[in-house]
């Protein structure tokens, strides 16, 4: 998974590689990576295709990137103070309830993408030694375990209580 050397500007990839690389996490997130194109990136990017080819090679390289950050957002968060202390799990509002979906939104994407992609995750894993740490951090610690587990239920027991007719009281404690 060789790409081009990356046009850095002042510690950050070039404001189109920001772009395609916004793009594919959105697309790829929402997708999967067989759902995924490279016409549905460029097109959510704004960018040609050969741009896309330029700063990535393929679509395999852009989705080992766009796995590695987003393993490292949820481990991040889940070892995070605000995870620990500040978010309870109860029907939140504001930035709390906001943070809580998109990191339970990003955390069924690696889930699912280990199980669907198994494969090219394998692959990734092999030759990245964070991705690896990463999913051997996340997955076969108990802690973060349960942590994950905390976050998933609740985020669902609060959409199936969004959706009923009736009310009726949440328990989250587990």
């Amino acid at each position: 998974m060789k790409t081009r050397k990356r046009i850095k500007i002042e510690n950050r990839y070039s404001p189109v590689e920001d772009k395609i690389l916004a793009a594919a996490n959105e697309t790829f997130i929402r997708y999967g990576f067989h759902g995924t194109t490279i016409e549905k990136i460029a097109k959510t990017a704004g960018v040609n295709k050969s741009s896309i080819h330029y700063y990535f090679r393929t679509k395999e390289n852009m989705y080992a990137l766009v796995l590695k950050n987003n393993l490292t957002l949820v481990f991040d968060f889940l070892n995070s103070y605000e995870f620990r202390h500040k978010i309870q799990f109860n029907p939140g509002i504001g930035q709390e309830k906001d943070i809580r979906e998109n990191m339970t939104l990003i955390t069924w994407f690696i889930i699912n993408e280990i199980r669907v992609n198994k494969e090219l995750v394998s692959i990734i894993i092999a030759k990245d030694e964070k991705v690896n740490r990463l999913i051997s951090s996340l997955f076969h610690v108990t802690l973060n375990l349960e942590r994950i587990e905390k976050l998933v239920v609740s985020h669902f027991a609060e959409t199936i209580h969004q959706n009923l007719p009736f009310k009726i009281p949440i328990v989250y404690n587990m």
